[in-house]
């Protein structure tokens, strides 16, 4: 998933491995609906999503399909779903502003970093420093996730773990295990926590509760018999909380 807040959306790359077979939506976060219809690349299987902004979605190929690297750089309009411009040359390394990305190199070239203009796909300076095109992106990285809000991840060995999972055992009477992700905003929290399940699973929930007195909200099941700890399973934006159940359904609540 990858959010655009400034056109307050929100691209998923969905992946069917019995098919194999990739595609992209957008999705509109006030209302929930597609912007549009899925789009297919021709290669199907063997791309995958880097970002969304400028109501274009960017995609990458690969160039070393048995270790994954990455290759090239495609920019598709959301609207059309037309190509707006490909560039070969180079790998996506992020956004920098609202109208260039920066690429690096591919692992053969030179050890520089180009800019392009990310409208319309031009190079528009060379020979950029790595420690320069790391502090670029870092910057606008942090600027945008500034207007969205993540959970705070603290494994069972962190202090908060312990003082996290007392409330959810006094709520739910659970034992939580393994992790507990913790995201609040404004008059509400979420936590998201594990409980063993038989044959060695996970089972995954999310719990939402007024910050006033602690009383539940919602309890939503985000995976029945999950395969271990994951991160970044639900987070906040534009008002809404946004969350995937068993790696198939996208859910946005509203809490007012």
């Amino acid at each position: 998933m990858r959010p655009d807040d400034e056109e307050n959306l929100l691209a998923l790359e969905i992946r069917d491995g019995d098919r194999l077979q990739t595609e992209f939506a957008v999705v509109a976060l006030d209302t929930g609906n597609l912007v549009g219809a899925p789009y297919r690349a021709p290669e199907n299987w063997w791309v995958g999503l880097e970002d969304t902004q400028n109501r274009q979605i960017y995609l990458h190929g690969f160039a070393d399909r048995k270790v994954g690297s990455h290759q090239g750089i495609t920019a598709v309009a959301i609207d059309t779903r037309q190509i707006r411009w490909q560039q070969e040359r180079g790998v996506y390394f992020g956004l920098v502003d609202k109208q260039h990305l920066i690429a690096r190199p591919a692992p053969e070239e030179a050890d520089s970093y180009m800019i392009l203009d990310s409208l319309t796909g031009q190079i528009v300076e060379t020979a950029v420093t790595p420690d320069r095109a790391h502090a670029m992106v870092a910057n606008y990285t942090q600027q945008r996730a500034a207007k969205a809000h993540y959970p705070v991840h603290h494994p069972e060995e962190s202090k908060h773990f312990a003082l996290l999972g007392q409330f959810i055992t006094g709520k739910t009477g659970h034992l939580p295990v393994g992790a507990i992700d913790y995201l609040e905003s404004g008059t509400f929290f979420a936590l998201a926590y594990y409980v063993p399940v038989a044959t060695r699973k996970l089972k995954h929930t999310l719990g939402v509760y007024w910050v006033q007195d602690g009383s539940q909200l919602l309890e939503i099941v985000l995976a029945e018999a999950g395969a271990g700890i994951i991160t970044g399973s639900f987070f906040m934006m534009q008002e809404t909380l946004i969350f995937v159940q068993e790696q198939h359904t996208l859910v946005g609540y509203r809490f007012k």
